[in-house]
């Protein structure tokens, strides 16, 4: 015990035993809440009643020792009582606010929890968001990334993208991507849900949703991504427990859509840009930029696989007489049909381009030049048979002029192998048109 508290003692016990007054009573338990908040115990407080006892004996006579002996037990027993009341208070406020901090500690474990969940949620939104505006990657690579990322916050969700234009669903299994079965009349159903939605069977509103990667679900969300009222893609999750969704995950699915609609419209952007930067407009054949591009890389497949490669230049008869007597709208569905009609007749693996105004050219990779010749004479019959125009009741006639050369050596480029072609076809328009011609047979 404190010096003070001991000499404080002493003083209110000597004035008791002087004059036992109730207020002397109340001073003790005034002294038993102090000494109960000190943390003292009862050893404590006996050990210094004797001493203070002691004290106050040595000022008094032999003759008065049993009274005053006396007389300081009751002192004593008013002072432990006083000391237990105020014990049992200061114990029942301790608990408080153990009890207290105990449930604060447990708040601040559920908000760390929380916060964890957040954090992680942030990381995988920046992830995907990297993935999504920066990496240059093919959709079906895109959605992998996309649906390994998203799994470590749904780790008991399938996980899987719709594609209705493939008509293909990418399902996230043992964490790779694997392409399911496509339930047409399934998709059909669900490409009605046209926003993100929860379903949850337990709560009745599961009934019309058709699984997609379960056969049975308890847990599925729709994410679908929407552009012009159609449903483009759709992120979908199912599971076969009830999971309980919070407000955060709903927040993070928002988000999460958000950042697909953006990487779709980018991509569909860049993708009519690509589109726009090598398609001619008016006939929908790829253009000179293309041609320029496409024909050097032929040429250099041609070169390491030691196959051949031929080249046809193929010009409008008389464009220029025809855009003058007949207007050049007239001229241009000339252009279109020759172009139709050549789309329709070529292998699959022919290119065929716009080289500028009236003439085209067609690439054939792995063709000799007997067969680029026999194909291109093929398609001139066509063409004049085919192609008529009926203008003020009037029967035009479209033909057209062809100049056919084909790699000859190592040292070969695109430049010389046009210009042969090119002087192939010069020569069949100095000898009459609507005829083939090929650079070795000039």
């Amino acid at each position: 015990m404190s010096s003070e508290l001991r000499q404080e003692y002493l003083t209110i016990l000597a004035e008791y035993l002087l004059n036992p007054t109730e207020d002397s009573l109340y001073q003790a338990s005034k002294l038993s809440t102090d000494l109960v908040r000190k943390g003292f115990g009862p050893d404590e407080i006996i050990e210094i009643h004797l001493q203070s006892i002691e004290e106050c004996l040595k000022q008094t006579t032999p003759l008065k020792y049993t009274g005053l002996l006396l007389q300081s037990i009751n002192f004593l027993l008013e002072i432990m009582i006083a000391y237990g009341l105020a014990h049992r208070e200061h114990l029942e406020k301790k608990n408080l606010e153990v009890k207290e901090i105990s449930q604060n500690l447990e708040i601040i474990k559920r908000e760390n929890l929380k916060l964890g969940q957040r954090t992680t949620e942030l990381k995988v939104i920046a992830e995907v968001s990297r993935i999504l505006m920066e990496e240059q990657m093919e959709i079906t690579e895109t959605m992998t990334r996309v649906s390994k990322l998203v799994s470590s916050l749904f780790p008991n969700y399938a996980i899987g993208f719709i594609i209705p234009e493939s008509q293909t669903i990418l399902n996230l299994l043992n964490d790779r991507v694997n392409i399911i079965n496509y339930d047409s009349e399934n998709v059909k159903t669900n490409l009605e849900y046209k926003n993100l939605t929860i379903f949850k069977k337990i709560e009745g509103n599961n009934f019309l949703y058709k699984s997609m990667l379960h056969r049975e679900c308890t847990s599925a969300i729709w994410l679908p991504i929407v552009d012009n009222d159609e449903v483009i893609w759709v992120m979908v999750f199912e599971s076969q427990e009830l999971i309980p969704f919070s407000e955060n995950t709903v927040r993070f699915l928002e988000v999460l859509h958000d950042l697909l609609i953006t990487f779709y419209k980018r991509t569909s952007l860049v993708s009519q840009l690509a589109k726009q930067a090598t398609i001619d407009e008016l006939t929908g054949l790829f253009n000179y930029r293309y041609l320029d591009y496409i024909l050097d890389l032929e040429i250099k497949r041609a070169l390491r696989f030691s196959h051949p490669l031929s080249v046809t230049i193929i010009d409008f008869d008389n464009f220029k007489i025809f855009n003058d007597t007949y207007g050049h709208l007239v001229g241009d569905m000339g252009l279109k049909n020759i172009a139709n009609t050549m789309r329709s007749n070529l292998r699959a693996s022919d290119i065929l381009c716009r080289y500028g105004g009236d003439e085209f050219v067609i690439i054939s990779p792995e063709t000799t030049l007997e067969q680029a010749y026999g194909s291109a004479e093929r398609l001139r019959a066509i063409i004049e048979k085919d192609n008529q125009l009926i203008i003020n009741k009037k029967r035009l006639n479209i033909t057209v002029s062809m100049g056919i050369a084909t790699m000859m050596n190592e040292y070969d480029n695109a430049y010389r192998l046009l210009k042969r072609a090119d002087k192939a076809l010069y020569q069949v328009k100095q000898t009459g048109r609507n005829r083939v011609s090929s650079y070795a047979l000039s």
